[in-house]
């Protein structure tokens, strides 16, 4: 519908159209007729012409060249452009019926409407100068309206005209393309069922009983082209990242309600946050191999990407601003191995402990959270939407390091063990996320801009393709099923969560079927596949 409704598909069935490019096509072929004389007939010789010596001397032979170059392509090009007549005579043969000729209501709709309109001149307060000058309107218009139909019967018989000329071509181009390419007939005895179903779902122009074939066939095809782009670019790791998830107490497990606020009021969550958060302390954890940090990271690279495609539907609660903050800190941490400046690298790893890491993530954030509140004005210290991305983040940083703090209490930190915890809650969270795949897709596909519509369904199909596995992955584990309704706020699906998990009925169906225990049951440390 987006393909079959853009103005440039609609132009192109539109007779004017092809008449504007038969005027181009004989005036480009006047032209290359005047150029192949000149080489012909010695009198009319575009060399040095003795009997017409010129002040312009050898620039005439130039522009004369330079015009020939320009008009080629545009010849070719017309040719091409003219043979989108013999799409709507396809089903029909040569046959062309007394409808073709008929003049649709849409060519003179606008006259019609100002014929009928009242005039709206306040000089004319007398009523025998407004009836005069309305009769006058109205013959105007009328003359108008004759004009304009006889100009598109006139446009539409020449269409028709120049269809007939052109037949003997297209016949001889569709002879050799189904001798050329066999397996082009196949194909298109393949989509046959498929144009059928497809061919309500298209948007006409007011007379077309239905659009042509080979146009349909090419919007297929185009369709078809964008979700194999995205099939051929899967998010592979995030797709393996995504199998060490169990979906169930993962998601709730990061934020902690006893870890008591640093202001009065706290900025609302969104999905992206919570999981550079998490990625962020996973990659400052101490004897954890190099490879397998560097596969989170690309995990987590991959997941942030659509996860704030999704963030993007959430226009109630989640402002530009905190969507913006895990981007923002996303890259020192990807890049630099840096979070806000401080470095996450070998380093510190090597002379701090797992408890020490976490809790110095936890006092900076806590340092800049506060000298925020110190220095800020009292607006933007009371109002968490309009703080910037470096305390958005160290907040979020600030409640998950303290959250893991408070979990431990004074027990032992192994780093594999935390390592292999936070890898199953960002798969987890990201799960919870991703699940929303059918929403985006489906938004992407509802757009009524008119000049964004064609891109944005074009989008929705790379991302279609790309996604594909996940969405398997998900119908497989039967989650697409589960959650709130629409749950694009992560704060709503958290909510959501904890009255199942409160709920002494909730069993863990909705899990995956080999999932059988929760992530602290498992004594082996979860690894991301490389």
């Amino acid at each position: 519908m987006a393909v079959s409704g853009s103005p440039e598909l609609l132009i192109t069935r539109l007779p004017t159209f092809v008449f504007t490019n038969i005027i181009t096509l004989f005036s480009a072929l006047i032209f290359i007729l005047g150029y192949i004389r000149s080489y012909t007939t010695e009198a009319y010789s575009i060399t040095y012409c003795p009997s017409m010596q010129s002040d312009y001397k050898w620039s005439v032979s130039l522009i004369i060249h330079s015009q020939f170059i320009a008009v080629l392509p545009v010849f070719f090009a017309a040719i091409l452009l003219t043979t989108v007549m013999s799409y709507k005579y396809e089903d029909n043969g040569i046959k062309i019926s007394r409808k073709e000729f008929t003049v649709e209501p849409y060519w003179t709709e606008n006259l019609v409407e100002w014929r009928q309109s009242p005039i709206s001149m306040r000089i004319l307060r007398y009523i025998l100068p407004t009836k005069l000058f309305h009769n006058i309107k109205s013959l105007i218009s009328t003359l108008c309206i004759l004009l304009q139909t006889w100009v598109v019967i006139f446009i539409k018989f020449c269409c028709v005209v120049s269809f007939y000329v052109w037949l003997p071509l297209l016949f001889l181009v569709n002879l050799l393309r189904k001798l050329l390419s066999p397996a082009h007939q196949v194909s298109n005895d393949q989509m046959r069922e498929e144009i059928a179903d497809l061919s309500h779902f298209v948007i006409l122009l007011e007379g077309e009983k239905q659009l042509p074939k080979p146009l349909l066939r090419k919007i297929i095809c185009v369709v078809n082209g964008h979700i194999k782009w995205g099939k051929n670019q899967p998010p592979h790791s995030l797709l393996n990242l995504l199998k060490q998830s169990f979906f169930y107490k993962g998601a709730i497990q990061f934020d902690s309600s006893q870890v008591p606020s640093l202001l009065s009021e706290e900025p609302p969550n969104c999905w992206t946050l919570p999981v550079m958060t998490l990625a962020t302390i996973a990659v400052a954890l101490p004897n954890i191999a190099n490879q397998h940090v560097d596969e989170l990271v690309r995990c987590v690279d991959e997941g942030l990407q659509y996860a704030s495609y999704i963030d993007v539907l959430d226009e109630k609660h989640v402002l530009k601003c905190i969507k913006n903050a895990a981007s923002v800190v996303w890259v020192g941490v990807k890049l630099h191995k840096k979070w806000l400046d401080r470095d996450l690298g070998d380093t510190i790893r090597e002379i701090c402990s797992t408890r020490e890491i976490i809790q110095g993530l936890a006092d900076e954030a806590e340092r800049i959270v506060k000298e925020f509140s110190s220095t800020g004005s009292q607006y933007l210290v009371e109002n968490p939407l309009y703080w910037p991305a470096n305390v958005l983040a160290a907040n979020s940083m600030y409640r998950i390091s303290r959250t893991i703090l408070l979990y431990y209490g004074n027990g032992e930190y192994q780093a594999e063990e935390l390592f292999r915890k936070l890898i199953c809650m960002i798969a987890n969270i990201l799960a919870a996320c991703l699940i929303n795949l059918p929403h985006l897709i489906a938004s992407k596909c509802i757009n009524n801009v008119l000049e964004e519509r064609f891109r944005s369904v074009g989008n929705a199909a790379i991302l279609f393709g790309e996604t594909e596995d996940i969405l398997k992955l998900f119908e497989e584990r039967q989650l697409l099923g589960i959650g709130p309704s629409q749950p694009f706020c992560i704060d709503e699906w958290l909510r959501w969560m904890e009255c199942e998990t409160q709920d002494p009925t909730v069993s863990t169906s909705a899990t995956h079927n080999d999932a059988s225990s929760t992530v602290e049951s498992n004594d082996e440390l979860v690894i991301v596949p490389m």
